[in-house]
């Protein structure tokens, strides 16, 4: 269980652009309008609806109904996994907003086994550090907040059990100002 939940917090961190920032820098972008979806691919079992409206999006996970406001101007970069519901990128500051689904609810850990999984072996990149910051809810489910700092990127992960799966919600910035404008976001996640 514990190489599951290490596999899902490092693929996460991959995702999010911790292990690589190119791939923040450079999805594929799609036309700009009042409503789209993403293209269905072999990996890609999720579709996005989104819905311009004033200075934000709103964004309709399909299949599964899941709901979260974006900012204006943000674009879908291609899933790199079948388990990821959302990658949304901004273009223009390289942030990430990221929905991964990390399997069942059994891999659900506490944040002390959490964070060691995190940072043991060399699991986040060299000079980088994760902490735990605390529970919140979203949605009425109860998350776990983490950070994870160094190298020059800020990264918070949520950890939230819905159903019977364990979600992760990652938000990759470069600054903490980036980061307060983009905790409202991910709050407004809804099941």
């Amino acid at each position: 269980m514990k190489k599951s939940l290490a596999t899902a917090a490092i693929f996460l961190l991959a995702l999010t652009g911790c292990a690589n920032t190119d791939d923040a820098k450079d999805p594929e972008p799609k036309p700009e309008a009042a409503t789209e979806q993403t293209e269905p691919e072999e990996t890609q079992v999720h579709k996005l609806e989104i819905t311009e409206v004033a200075d934000k999006q709103e964004v309709t996970i399909l299949p599964e109904g899941f709901k979260i406001n974006m900012p204006a101007g943000w674009v879908p970069a291609k899933p790199k996994n079948a388990k990821t519901l959302l990658h949304m990128v901004d273009l223009q500051n390289g942030n990430v907003i990221l929905i991964h689904e990390v399997g069942g609810s059994d891999l659900a850990v506490d944040p002390d086994e959490y964070l060691d999984t995190l940072n043991s072996n060399g699991n986040i990149g060299a000079g980088r550090q994760a902490s735990y910051l605390g529970k919140l809810e979203i949605d009425g489910e109860e998350a776990r907040k983490y950070a994870v700092t160094g190298g020059g990127v800020i990264t918070h992960i949520y950890s939230v059990v819905h159903g019977a799966y364990v979600y992760e919600i990652a938000v990759n910035t470069v600054t903490d100002e980036a980061m307060s404008e983009l905790v409202p976001y991910v709050e407004s996640l809804t099941f």
